[in-house]
């Protein structure tokens, strides 16, 4: 018979049916409306969103900037370019796309500070004001702003324009960015969240070991053990 030890192993049969019972449950939408995945997912999204607004500080560098021009070719696509040219015209400056070639003139400082109003407005999950603003969709209208900002860092800084390089790839990855990351998420301060928290971090240590003990349990069942070698004298 396969079975070594009786008792190991029905111990570990019924770790493993339990394990597999809650994880059956954390898979059933019943949790406000969706899984515990989803839902544990979702909380450290909010948590994280909470502590991921940094727009006070790089609103502060972008306005201590000298005034820098924009003057640029760029290769993009056909709607991200379109979109592009759309947003950047918005601020005064002059932009149009033809043939894959986003052509910019004007000052960048305008388009850095139109970033952060578009990013903040996506941040706070306002995203009508952007449909409103430009008449497309707001999260396609935040990714043009991303894909401007990355091409045209990329060509400032083998211009060498060290300066304006860094200013756009500040704005891209600290605002714009986090902004369409964290649309549509609720930002939650862990302080008002630190029971469910910890829940779910012991919940999580405690159902790991679970799963261990059930193998171990199965494996001792069934003959498998680990015994320490006898050391041979010499």
């Amino acid at each position: 018979m396969l079975v070594k030890n009786k008792k190991n192993f029905t111990y570990g049969l019924i770790l493993t049916i339990g394990f597999f019972v809650v994880l059956f449950i954390m898979f059933m939408p019943i949790f406000g409306g969706t899984n515990a995945f989803h839902a544990a997912d979702g909380l450290f999204n909010s948590i994280s969103k909470a502590s991921a607004n940094q727009f006070e500080q790089v609103g502060t560098t972008v306005a201590s900037l000298e005034t820098m021009p924009a003057d640029q070719e760029i290769q993009l696509s056909e709607t991200v370019g379109q979109n592009a040219a759309l947003l950047i015209n918005t601020t005064g400056q002059e932009a149009t796309y033809e043939n894959g070639t986003l052509t910019v003139r004007g000052e960048i400082n305008p388009l850095l500070d139109q970033m952060l109003v578009d990013a903040r407005y996506m941040f706070d999950n306002n995203g009508a004001a952007l449909q409103d603003a430009y008449g497309i969709d707001p999260e396609a209208a935040l990714y043009a702003w991303w894909m401007y900002a990355s091409a045209a860092s990329k060509e400032f800084f083998l211009d060498k324009r060290f300066d304006t390089a860094k200013a756009l790839d500040e704005v891209r990855t600290r605002t714009v960015e986090v902004a369409y990351n964290y649309y549509g998420v609720n930002p939650t301060p862990a302080s008002e969240r630190v029971g469910i928290i910890l829940f779910a971090l012991v919940f999580y240590v405690v159902y790991t070991i679970w799963w261990g003990f059930a193998i171990f349990e199965l494996f001792a069942g069934v003959g498998l053990t680990m015994t320490k070698t006898a050391k041979k004298e010499t």
